[in-house]
């Protein structure tokens, strides 16, 4: 018996043509546009009647979605600088990196480049509308690091490491800030390291523990705590929070199956929201309201990537971005409840 789920299958059909399995290879391998591989499956017969005639267009995104641009191959980055400002930021076909800014009213015309190479998603931390710290693994899988101070980016600079994930980073809003990353390395925990000088230099790694099956994301509502959250071996939502004074807890599994890496935000003290996508590729969402979590809660959609989120400064307002299987990237708002 072999069952065909997906976009590009005709839903309810049943096949009465005697196919083998040279017929569901000569079939994948039409489907890639591939060569047959033997004589076997080059004349075995395709499963046409059980797909469509061609692929569908991308399916539209739920309402209330509007595109930012098309042409991506990583999970978008947002970083909200204040009420009237965002930057995001993906990497593009050329494995580098590229911006566009929202002045509160519009996006920028054009995305810009930004350069480097990047070999996973990025990360991105903001303080402020003076500065944001760009973190993605460079292709010697090190850490690079490139910061934007109120008029120009500074050069990549390495920070070491070798990191089996994307980056996660967060910011305290200590004086100065401190700026805390996060990666898988290589035994696959996590890591940390932190810059106490608003992002100048930065600490070496500190193992964590743990085990993670996609990047690490974290978030701090105050000086004083940083809450992290990863996709565990089971697929399931892990978090771990560090306290001053108290130092970190022990890893509390949140449940859910999870297809990316989470994202987190905190639009206020006590207050916590958590997207990523289920085992259906829709976004999904869970918070902390202070003193219990909530059950996971279905936002839709058909992606391709982890979510970002970023609130709006001084508002309860998530801003949330995804990209879609054609590569495009998607933005909606919602309201931390």
């Amino acid at each position: 018996m072999t069952i065909f789920l997906g976009s590009g299958v005709v839903g309810g059909t049943r096949s009465a043509v005697a196919y083998n399995h040279y017929s569901l290879l000569h079939t994948l391998e039409a489907a890639c546009s591939a060569p047959t591989l033997t004589a076997n499956d080059a004349g075995a017969t395709e499963m046409t009647d059980l797909l469509v005639a061609s692929a569908p267009p991308p399916s539209p995104q739920p309402s209330g979605w509007q595109s930012i641009g098309a042409g991506f191959t990583s999970a978008p980055e947002i970083v909200a600088g204040s009420f009237t400002s965002e930057d995001l930021f993906a990497r593009g076909t050329d494995e580098g990196v590229w911006q566009r800014h929202w002045n509160g009213t519009s996006w920028a015309a054009a995305w810009t480049s930004l350069g480097g190479t990047v070999t996973a998603d990025l990360a991105a931390a903001g303080q402020g509308s003076s500065r944001i710290d760009l973190f993605v693994r460079g292709g010697d899988s090190q850490l690079y690091h490139r910061a934007w101070t109120a008029a120009s980016w500074s050069q990549w600079s390495p920070l070491g490491g070798v990191l089996s994930s994307g980056p996660g980073t967060s910011v305290r809003s200590s004086t100065p800030a401190t700026v805390d990353v996060w990666a898988a390395g290589m035994d696959g925990q996590l890591y940390h390291k932190w810059s106490a000088d608003s992002g100048n230099t930065y600490s070496a790694w500190e193992a964590l523990g743990g085990f993670l099956t996609s990047d690490p994301a974290a978030v701090s509502w105050s000086a004083g705590r940083v809450d992290v959250f990863v996709r565990g071996g089971d697929q399931q939502l892990y978090h771990r929070w560090w306290v001053s004074g108290g130092g970190w807890s022990g890893w509390q599994g949140l449940g859910g199956i999870l297809s990316s890496a989470p994202h987190a935000v905190s639009c206020s003290i006590n207050r916590l929201d958590v997207f990523a996508l289920g085992d259906d590729n829709g976004l999904w969402h869970k918070d902390w309201n202070g003193s219990s979590w909530s059950a996971w809660q279905s936002l839709g959609g058909g992606w391709a990537s982890s979510p970002s989120a970023a609130c709006r400064p001084g508002t309860g307002k998530v801003d949330l971005f995804e990209r879609a299987p054609d590569g495009s990237i998607w933005q909606t708002t919602v309201t931390a409840t």
